[in-house]
């Protein structure tokens, strides 16, 4: 279950699945693509605010089941972690037959097992660098942080923007004068 609540995960049926209050519970779906084909779908873990899911699908056809970590976003839906993390400059080159097993509250870091490409096996924990929530605007051109971010973040707290919601809040309203302060605390901090 996701840290506010708003998620929860879990299979039935060899089908991985995601429970929400607004929307009741929402098949998964399967991967797609060259590879094995899956006959079975497990969600394992859910990040903090419910939004990014972690797991693995299985091919119980073989002798040794072939098995590989999936990802699930809203807008992504059911991806291959490896091409989820790739997305975002991560490598997993020497880990093969990933099995995902869970995954941080902020959703930036996985982990779970798999074999090396080197022989034997193990745990991994696979950690990329999340955008930088205070670029607001997503400018480029220095100073990447200036006072257009602190207009595009007003922009769309009264917009009521899920975005705006900086603190990750869940109790109503989740917009409210905390998603000001930590949107002030993470324009203090910079961008790397």
């Amino acid at each position: 279950m996701s840290a506010d609540g708003s998620g929860i995960v879990g299979y039935a049926n060899s089908r991985a699945f995601r429970w929400t209050a607004a929307g009741g519970v929402q098949d998964l779906g399967q991967l797609s693509g060259p590879g094995p084909t899956f006959s079975a779908y497990f969600a394992t873990d859910v990040s903090g605010n419910g939004a990014v899911v972690v797991g693995y699908a299985q091919d119980m056809s073989q002798p040794l089941p072939a098995e590989q970590a999936f990802v699930w976003t809203g807008a992504t839906g059911m991806v291959r972690l490896r091409s989820y993390v790739a997305s975002h400059g991560v490598g997993t080159q020497s880990l093969s037959d990933l099995r995902g097993s869970g995954i941080s509250g902020d959703g930036l870091s996985f982990t779970g097992m798999g074999s090396s490409a080197f022989g034997g096996g193990g745990g991994w924990v696979l950690r990329f660098p999340g955008p930088c929530y205070a670029n607001c605007d997503g400018s480029s051109a220095p100073p990447v942080l200036s006072a257009a971010d602190f207009t595009c973040f007003l922009e769309r707290f009264v917009a009521g923007d899920g975005w705006a919601n900086c603190d990750q809040s869940s109790l109503a309203p989740a917009l409210n004068v905390a998603d000001f302060t930590c949107f002030m605390r993470r324009f203090a901090t910079g961008c790397p």
